[in-house]
């Protein structure tokens, strides 16, 4: 008599665990790396972290982004995504317009006019070192999230209790008729 451990799904569950985890600490390795890159984003707008650092802390934001995304793409409604989507893509415009005010608040009136004209650089400069935030990384879960095709195969999709049309089902249903 054999028995077994796990089902397909917990497999699956498994792997996809499995790959994320990998996938989060491959790039955070990326600091790791032996080449001396300096300081690349240097310039009059300010000079940022080695750019190890920033690959790092950018790509473990894209690999959970991604897994948040393919996620979704496997188990929301298509209109769920949509929505998802579109938070995403809100926020990181909002968090690009913040970025830009506060440098045009704090960084523009302290330097001199030489260097104002180097404004959009210190913006994509502070976008590129804001490691707490992933802007770009939500924008772009934003975009590919709506570019995603917006219907599953035919059965793969799961039915969801909380939907008007199972709320019907089950309203309407015999075994919950009033005897």
């Amino acid at each position: 008599m054999s028995m077994r451990l796990m089902t397909a799904d917990g497999w699956r569950t498994a792997a996809v665990a499995a790959a994320w985890g990998t996938g989060c600490l491959g790039m955070l390795q990326l600091q790791n790396l032996p080449y001396d890159f300096g300081h690349g984003i240097c310039g009059v707008w300010g000079c940022g972290p080695p750019i190890q650092a920033l690959l790092a802390c950018h790509g473990f934001w894209a690999v959970n982004l991604a897994t948040l995304l393919w996620i979704g793409q496997q188990c929301l409604p298509t209109i769920w995504r949509r929505r998802m989507a579109n938070f995403a893509l809100v926020a990181a415009i909002g968090g690009l317009v913040a970025v830009a005010v506060y440098q045009m608040l704090f960084w523009f009136p302290h330097v001199t006019a030489d260097v104002r004209r180097y404004i959009v650089q210190r913006c994509l400069f502070s976008v590129a070192i804001l490691v707490d935030a992933p802007l770009v990384q939500l924008a772009a879960f934003g975009l590919v999230g709506r570019w995603l095709p917006g219907e599953r195969a035919p059965g793969s999709e799961q039915p969801h209790h909380d939907s008007p049309t199972a709320a019907a089902v089950t309203i309407n249903s015999p075994e919950t008729a009033p005897h």
